[in-house]
């Protein structure tokens, strides 16, 4: 009873952004142009801004887990491969093909790496999981816009990816922050605080805006697709990579923050990236919808039965 109190604690904050959005949408306080508004502001400037300060406070110091950097690294990118291999046998269009590849190893890990790894583990040696969030978001725009690429009609572009990549604004947040960290730079005080400020906006507006963005409509037309994504996104891949990591010896904030990098919803980004490289935008929303309500209450309930952390 324990652990679902802990797992229903930890998820639930979420939920309510989630739902106030979805709410929002219904009470026409806002509507379709306002959510794709909100959505391109968030993915421009407060997801950036949160990754730059998650990347530039990291505590050296303390040292890097490198080996947990490694292994989700590792991890992402043989789902990246395995998905590319197999979801080609199970569907013939390629639009959809390139969604259904982000689906499955692109998780929504900027909006909840932090907030999980804060309520499970508090803001003490909270370096481990900003330094992941740091690796991992940037590789997971760089995937993502190489597996659209690769799956569009005609022939491939590749100064077109090289040019979606360098100017992808989470990997240029990350960059920044990097830069500031590995130069030792401080910013000036009242900088600092506004940048701050900014960044803590990223999480309660970017998941009210998914919750805005939901739609059942197109669920039905769907529905092979979503069967195989969201299974493979919220059961398969956790699954997999959690019990690896469990194998390997990854135990307590090191498995709390691969919890949400394997089991967490397939990132919102992933809409607006899918209608920028003509991949299916219908689907890729539906994936976001689908597996919004994720799993991540019942692989904490495990884990913690588990006493892997």
């Amino acid at each position: 009873m324990e652990n679902l109190v802990l797992a229903f604690t930890v998820v639930f904050p979420l939920l309510v952004y989630l739902c106030l959005g979805y709410l929002l949408r219904r009470l026409c306080l806002w509507n379709e142009t306002t959510v794709k508004q909100m959505n391109g502001i968030c993915f421009q400037l407060f997801l950036p801004m949160l990754l730059f300060e998650n990347v530039r406070n990291i505590n050296l110091s303390e040292g890097v887990d490198f080996p947990l950097i490694g292994f989700a690294a590792a991890a992402v990118i043989a789902t990246f491969f395995l998905a590319w291999l197999l979801v080609p046998l199970l569907e013939k269009e390629k639009p959809k093909q390139g969604v259904m590849v982000q689906c499955l190893f692109r998780s929504n890990f900027v909006l909840f790496g932090i907030p999980v790894a804060l309520s499970l583990w508090g803001r003490e040696q909270l370096g481990d999981t900003a330094a992941v969030v740091a690796v991992i978001v940037p590789l997971f725009n760089f995937l993502a816009v190489l597996s659209l690429e690769l799956f569009r009609e005609g022939k491939i572009d590749y100064s077109r990816i090289g040019r979606k990549i360098l100017t992808n604004p989470l990997i240029v947040g990350a960059l920044a922050g990097l830069l500031l960290l590995v130069l030792e730079l401080p910013l000036p005080g009242p900088l600092a605080s506004a940048t701050s400020a900014i960044s803590k906006v990223a999480t309660p507006l970017g998941l009210m805006v998914l919750g805005g963005s939901f739609s059942f409509s197109d669920t039905k037309g769907f529905l092979r697709q979503l069967v195989i994504c969201v299974t493979g996104r919220l059961i398969v891949v956790p699954a997999l990579w959690l019990s690896v990591a469990a194998l390997l010896g990854f135990r307590d904030l090191a498995i709390i923050t691969l919890l949400p990098l394997f089991a967490s919803p397939v990132a919102t980004s992933s809409f607006a990236m899918a209608q920028q490289m003509d991949g299916d935008s219908a689907l890729a929303g539906q994936f976001v919808v689908s597996t919004s309500t994720s799993s991540m209450f019942f692989w904490i309930v495990i884990l913690k039965n588990l006493a892997l952390f």
